[in-house]
């Protein structure tokens, strides 16, 4: 019973042991790594959501900057058809490609 006696107690400081050592882990574990990497994952999520904020606003810019082009355009299209004057066209159109030849006579039958 002796022997039965110090194994016990043995195994009982053993289990004391590693209790304590599973404590004193789960205490650094919950207390300073798992806040630690909690904190560094919102540090990393802050980035990434700081990133997508710069690149949608260049994009929104971007955009803005090309309606204003496109508006311009516009209106450069929209002043040039309202110059438009078919009659002074049609002149231009003519004056351009006559070539002040006559007209070849019929041909007679023979």
């Amino acid at each position: 019973t002796q022997a039965k006696l110090k194994l016990f107690e043995d195994s009982k400081a053993a289990y004391i042991d590693q209790l304590d050592k599973t404590n004193v882990e789960q205490r650094e574990y919950f207390d300073c790594r798992l806040p630690g990497l909690v904190s560094s994952l919102q540090d990393v999520d802050r980035e990434r959501i700081e990133f997508v904020r710069r690149v949608l606003e260049r994009s929104v810019a971007g955009e803005r900057e090309m309606v204003t082009m496109v508006n311009k355009c516009r209106e450069g299209m929209e002043e040039a058809v309202a110059g438009f004057c078919v009659e002074r066209d049609q002149n231009i159109v003519v004056e351009r490609y006559k070539s002040g030849d006559l007209p070849p006579v019929d041909i007679q039958f023979e």
